[in-house]
């Protein structure tokens, strides 16, 4: 069933839950209660490929640890599909050559399952509703696998800090086809900025 709240009823926005446990995605569900989304959720991956293909959706919150598919083949079976909807994995201990998948299929927040909701209701807020940056564009790119303008659109920020230096050599190296063990050298980095943390 599909949920209407209170905050964003001028535009409201479809938020696609994804996880095998019930209580971990009610907890989810009620924590974006008073958010004003329209909510949706899945079990595992069957029913959230038949959810993404019914309707559009704004945002997935995704366990990688669903049943029936590995939570990577579902991203890899989106963005074969050209489903580009943005991705917020909430599995915890993810080991770093997932992560680099995952960043390479497009996903840019990581949060462990949470426990702090005002947090978690925040950093849905957040990716809902960003501005349009500099990152928010190259991610916007990188979520197409054009990966060479992300690198560019990235090339003249106007405050190249690391974690700006460090995509834009990450996008750099995937437009040039490198590998998940060439990207390796950049993990620890990777993990430390693309981690949500709480």
């Amino acid at each position: 069933m599909i949920e209407p709240h209170a905050s964003f009823e001028s535009d409201p926005r479809r938020i696609l839950i994804v996880e095998a446990e019930p209580e971990t995605r009610e907890l989810l569900r009620v924590g974006l209660a008073s958010c004003g989304l329209l909510i949706q959720t899945a079990k595992d991956g069957a029913e959230a490929l038949s959810h993404l293909e019914s309707g559009e959706f704004d945002l997935v919150l995704l366990d990688l640890r669903i049943p029936d598919m590995d939570g990577l083949e579902l991203i890899e079976t989106l963005r074969t599909q050209r489903n580009f909807t943005r991705i917020i994995v909430t599995s915890p201990y993810i080991p770093k050559t997932v992560v680099l998948t995952a960043i390479s299929l497009g996903v840019t927040k990581f949060m462990d399952q949470p426990t702090n909701l005002r947090l978690f209701r925040n950093l849905v807020k957040e990716v809902l509703q960003g501005e349009e940056t500099p990152e928010r564009r190259a991610f916007r790119f990188a979520r197409k696998l054009n990966f060479a303008e992300a690198a560019r659109t990235l090339e003249y920020h106007p405050k190249p800090d690391p974690e700006i230096v460090i995509w834009k050599r990450v996008f750099d190296r995937l437009a040039f086809g490198r590998s998940d063990q060439d990207l390796s050298e950049f993990s620890n980095d990777i993990m430390e900025y693309a981690i949500a943390r709480n």
